[in-house]
């Protein structure tokens, strides 16, 4: 049985199928990899919500090879894929089961940048609200310095 927000009972067929019905996904990736102020050479952590079947998370982990990404998404299909995706990455991917805004993110100062592909769009407005306002605590701050809560 389909989730909300999985586009395809089967997540084997995700991402050729994606790629068939989302117009410029690669696209949409490059422009996501294009905008954190990072340098490729920097560490990275990175936590990506709704991250499906790790495409775009194979992406980051390629682009800041020193960067370690949380991949969360609610699907255990699209986390098999995922894993299977990711294992040659190591520990840099960590993949866990989870629901945005309700599990993720869910500490203070903890990530360095927070990425979320054809996902958010799921939640109503109020729950975009709870999950903006969770994912600005939850980044380090750019000085490198903590905030007060």
């Amino acid at each position: 049985m389909k989730k909300p927000g999985e586009v395809f009972a089967d997540a084997s067929v995700y991402d050729p199928g994606i790629e068939a019905i989302v117009p410029r996904y690669d696209e949409l990736h490059d422009a996501i990899l294009n905008s954190p102020p990072h340098d490729r050479n920097d560490p990275v952590n990175v936590l990506e919500l709704g991250a499906g079947t790790g495409e775009l998370t194979t992406k980051l982990l390629t682009r800041f090879p020193k960067s370690d990404v949380l991949v969360v998404d609610h699907s255990e299909q699209m986390l098999g894929e995922a894993e299977r995706k990711l294992e040659t990455f190591g520990d840099r991917a960590t993949l866990e089961r989870g629901a945005f805004p309700d599990d993720y993110p869910a500490a203070e100062d903890e990530y360095d940048l927070v990425v979320s592909s054809l996902a958010i769009h799921h939640l109503d407005e109020g729950r975009k609200r709870d999950l903006f306002d969770a994912v600005y605590e939850s980044l380090s701050p750019a000085d490198g310095s903590s905030t007060a809560t």
